[in-house]
């Protein structure tokens, strides 16, 4: 078979070195057959093609920490809601949504697929081509950004589950609860709920927007996906949880609390 001249093969001196190389050749050379034979499907290789010689041009460093960092933030974005798994009951999606179709079809569905689409998407763009120095600073500042989200995020989950279970404790011991009283019902406008009526959504976006930024190619639509799905949920969630919220306390409290906390998600802006 006459190798296309585009195609770099490669030898390796070790046994297992040059197994691997040579499984590799294989597939650049006979890319349409990549995949379960059996199912009698046919791929493209060109993008497997395009991501193995992108990693081999690429700098390792570079490249294992873009994806590093990616997963770490996913891992922990994952793990923070099993941790705290029992402020969730007092959350928007058990509520109001509860346990019906667009809760699990969405939990299962669209979460696990949207953590996944961008690093798909992104496969063949491993490496940023960032300078040493500039590699520190991009992956220092996008961790910074998650933790400065769930910071928000959590934050005030917590002070409303705080609030929800012991209304006259203070939260982190600190932060005395202020509330509008509606009937048999509080709403709570201190602390983290004083800067913004839905403040935690804020969170979640600079959440999504540090899982966006940690690909490092800022132009590209792929490493948005998780951001755009974000910002327009919870901005028409917002609006959503506003209108059962009025139905809630009644249209004067509500107002008086509008009146208290003037901004929607984002402090001076929205």
């Amino acid at each position: 078979m006459v190798k296309p001249a585009h195609i770099h093969i490669t030898k390796a001196p070790h046994t297992k070195e040059r197994e691997r190389v040579e499984d590799e050749n294989r597939l650049l050379v006979n890319p349409r057959r990549i995949g379960d034979g059996r199912a009698g499907q046919e791929y493209d290789g060109g993008s497997y093609a395009r991501f193995c010689q992108d990693w081999r041009q690429g700098d390792d460093e570079t490249v294992h920490s873009t994806a590093s960092t990616r997963l770490s933030l996913l891992r922990r974005r994952i793990l923070d809601y099993f941790i705290f798994e029992r402020v969730q009951l007092y959350t928007y999606d058990l509520i109001h949504e509860r346990l019906g179709f667009m809760l699990f079809w969405g939990g299962l569905v669209v979460y696990g697929w949207l953590f996944i689409l961008p690093l798909w998407g992104m496969a063949a763009h491993p490496d940023p081509g960032f300078s040493t120095s500039w590699t520190y600073v991009w992956l220092i500042g996008t961790a910074a950004l998650f933790l400065l989200g769930w910071s928000i995020s959590r934050g005030a989950n917590l002070q409303k589950y705080t609030f929800k279970r012991w209304p006259d404790r203070k939260f982190l011991g600190l932060i005395e609860p202020k509330y509008i009283e509606a009937g048999d019902r509080k709403i709570l406008y201190s602390g983290l709920w004083s800067v913004a009526r839905h403040f935690n959504y804020m969170g979640e976006g600079f959440l999504s927007l540090s899982i966006a930024l940690a690909f490092g190619h800022f132009l590209n639509p792929w490493a948005w996906i998780y951001f755009v799905f974000i910002v327009t949920l919870f901005t028409f969630r917002q609006r959503d949880d506003d209108r059962h919220c009025a139905e809630k306390y009644g249209a004067e409290k509500w107002t008086e609390y509008k009146a208290r906390v003037k901004y929607r998600i984002f402090p001076g802006v929205y």
